[in-house]
């Protein structure tokens, strides 16, 4: 899937060992919890982000994905502006899940626990809205 809000997967590939691996996109710029620890981040811009934020996870849930595991530090603010505002990616799948999985056999918790709802502790079906409250705690 591309969108401008998400970070770009050029290729799934496996090592001479046979690992998987993912070959990216290379972004320039800071993880949001990296910006917002060093800075207070003025409300429009708060706004910008999260929009963009917000407009990434729709076109991920419209394809059936659920990020899972949405936080500051997966929001990755760009050296490029839109307008006069930081352009932003959604970073990080690793535990992210399609909307229609079932529930984990063995209930395994993936992800950040202070930013994860409860349903996506692995014990039912991950529902989009999961990520919409990470992104709110992540952004405010």
């Amino acid at each position: 899937m591309i969108h401008p809000g998400l970070i770009e997967i050029r290729e799934a590939r496996r090592n001479d060992e046979g690992l998987p691996y993912l070959v990216m996109e290379y972004l320039e710029g800071e993880t949001l919890g990296a910006l917002a620890e060093r800075d207070t981040l003025e409300l429009g811009t708060n706004i910008a982000i999260t929009a963009q934020v917000a407009a990434a996870l729709a076109a991920l849930h419209a394809a059936g994905v659920v990020h899972c595991d949405v936080k500051h530090d997966n929001i990755y603010v760009l050296d490029q502006t839109i307008g006069c505002w930081p352009r932003v990616k959604v970073i990080d799948f690793g535990v992210s899940r399609l909307v229609d999985d079932p529930p984990l056999a063995d209930a395994t918790i993936a992800g950040t626990p202070w930013c994860m709802a409860r349903t996506v502790e692995g014990r039912t079906r991950p529902p989009p809205r999961t990520c919409t409250r990470s992104a709110a705690c992540s952004t405010s």
